[in-house]
């Protein structure tokens, strides 16, 4: 008897810890599918062009580098990157920080990091790649806002940093993937309910724009969010 019902509890404790990986999925999707707003009309040439790209798990949002009275570069100078150039865009990303920093692909993975980061244990940080224009393919969705509702997107972004007694961001000293990024200390943790592409999302939509109502898959915010 002793035995059977240890074994019980050991199947009860595996479904509890499996079952809600479906239920998040699932709900993940059908959150995802549904667009906090609805589209914007054309909005003239006064619009600002902004972009979402994807590489499969994660979405970098991709900004003009001087639009709108917005000039990234006073946040993130080239020269914090390994090879400093006149970049026109920025892509920003977020996340947890020893992911970010362990996890260059999804192959170095290991599941420490993945464990630690699902708890939200670890500091956050902000990812950005210079960029000699904006990006093409399927995995990319192009948007226009106008300039008031780019203004407010680009000052909760910047709230999303940490900075020194002197207001500035800073820099990860060494660290990054290529020759034109760079890490800087951000706000935040990284949890099951607020990951990368969820923190993205909700900036999103603070801006009006048709992200998912929630969206931590990057397929709601490249194909669902943004029809």
């Amino acid at each position: 008897m002793k035995g059977r019902s240890l074994k019980r509890w050991g199947w009860l404790a595996l479904l509890a810890i499996v079952l809600p990986i479906p239920c998040w999925l699932g709900l993940a999707l059908l959150l995802g599918s549904i667009p906090a707003n609805p589209a914007p009309p054309d909005l003239g040439p006064d619009a600002i062009e902004i972009a979402l790209v994807s590489n499969g798990w994660h979405v970098d949002l991709i900004l003009p580098a001087q639009a709108g009275g917005i000039d990234w570069r006073d946040d993130f100078p080239s020269t914090d990157t390994r090879h400093p150039f006149p970049s026109t865009h920025v892509a920003i990303g977020w996340g947890d920080r020893d992911f970010y920093l362990e996890t260059p692909r999804l192959r170095d993975l290991k599941a420490k990091t993945a464990l630690n980061a699902l708890l939200g244990r670890g500091a956050a940080v902000m990812h950005v790649a210079h960029l000699p224009g904006m990006p093409h393919g399927a995995q990319t969705r192009r948007w226009k806002m106008a300039p008031k509702p780019y203004q407010h997107l680009a000052a909760r972004l910047r709230a999303e940093l940490q900075r020194d007694e002197n207001g500035k961001s800073i820099p990860i000293v060494g660290e990054g993937f290529g020759s034109a990024d760079a890490f800087y200390e951000a706000k935040g943790h990284y949890s099951p309910i607020t990951t990368c592409n969820e923190w993205l999302a909700a900036h999103l939509r603070a801006a009006g724009l048709p992200a998912g109502l929630w969206s931590p898959l990057p397929s709601s915010l490249i194909e669902a969010g943004w029809r």
